[in-house]
């Protein structure tokens, strides 16, 4: 069967002094060589992908991991993009899970796992009591972070920006853990590194990947 490919040429540049633009290359060259060889690689995706620079919010949030990539990973946790959720991963706490948030104000979601928990606030309170109550499998905020797997500060999952932050430090993570490698399976592993659930992930990386494409 015929392969399709796309052909699309993606250039982030920004006007910055030219020793900045040289300082960044040359420190993050392999890295960036490592990234396009992932997106090349990956038989249903041809891109000739060239990036001098991504944006200053790039370089100030210190992440080697392009913004596409994040939010490829924001839009497959999350897609509506909205920070204020908080999801229990386990059934059999779910009534504990909502006669603990009903102590504070919530809305429904269409997703009986998941609250709406309002604001920046109130979901850091909601949090707070649940995990006083040994409720702790939860997935919070923006990106859907698995609170047993990575604590931070709890107002940071979300908070947009502090949450973008976490996100890239899960993902250096990973890339660390695979000693530098960077390929879709090392990506989707940032939902989980289970064989099955790592592939399921991935297709839907991709596929959202691709969906960001069309929009730049």
């Amino acid at each position: 069967m015929e392969q399709k490919y796309m052909d699309l040429i993606i250039y982030f540049s920004i006007m910055l002094p030219l020793f900045t633009i040289l300082n960044f290359l040359y420190f993050r060259l392999k890295k960036w060589t490592n990234i396009l060889n992932m997106v090349i690689r990956e038989k249903n995706i041809k891109i000739i992908w060239i990036i001098l620079l991504t944006s200053f919010n790039y370089l100030n949030a210190n992440c080697l991991v392009p913004n596409i990539l994040i939010e490829t990973i924001k839009i497959t946790e999350n897609e509506r993009k909205y920070p204020f959720l908080i999801r229990t991963n386990e059934t059999s706490t779910l009534k504990d899970f909502k006669d603990i948030a009903s102590s504070f104000e919530y809305k429904k979601t269409k997703d009986n796992m998941v609250i709406d928990c309002i604001n920046l606030e109130n979901c850091t309170n909601i949090s707070n009591a649940l995990i006083k109550n040994n409720i702790t499998n939860i997935d919070l905020g923006l990106f859907q972070i698995n609170y047993n797997s990575f604590k931070y500060p709890l107002y940071s999952y979300f908070d947009g920006q502090k949450s973008y932050l976490n996100a890239c430090k899960i993902v250096k993570e990973k890339i660390k853990m695979n000693k530098g490698k960077w390929n879709w399976e090392v990506l989707a592993s940032y939902h989980s590194m289970t064989p099955k659930y790592n592939n399921i992930y991935k297709k839907k990386l991709i596929n959202n990947y691709r969906k960001l494409l069309t929009q730049l």
